[in-house]
């Protein structure tokens, strides 16, 4: 993974909290749950973006994002719709879809509605 960060000039000590962060852990029950979630969303994130002939640009696992990052990785969803900068994880997919299709290869905890829908 470092090579392909390398190729893209992204700095991979830019891209990966450092050990202790935060001081004092309150969405988690622990700094080992916060790390086994993170790391299930990235490793399933880089599934979906590889799985993907031809991912925009700005897709990321973390979610979308200009800048050279994994992703923003927000987690903010309301009743109307979720981000396409949260995890893709939870969002990104469609079962509905052919099953040669990219989107048929993950279901979606959120999915997310595009305006033309």
């Amino acid at each position: 993974m470092r090579i392909t960060l390398a190729q893209k000039n992204w700095r991979s000590d830019d891209l990966f909290r450092y050990y202790g962060i935060p001081l004092q852990e309150t969405l988690f029950s622990s700094p080992q749950a916060r790390r086994v979630v993170e790391k299930a969303f990235l490793t399933k994130g880089v599934r979906i973006v590889t799985a993907c002939q031809y991912p925009a640009e700005s897709m990321r696992p973390l979610g979308f994002m200009k800048l050279g990052s994994l992703g923003f990785g927000t987690f903010f969803v309301t009743y109307h719709n979720i981000a396409n900068n949260c995890p893709l994880v939870l969002w990104w997919g469609d079962p509905r879809m052919p099953a040669s299709h990219p989107f048929s290869q993950w279901y979606p905890l959120l999915p997310r509605r595009t305006n033309a829908q």
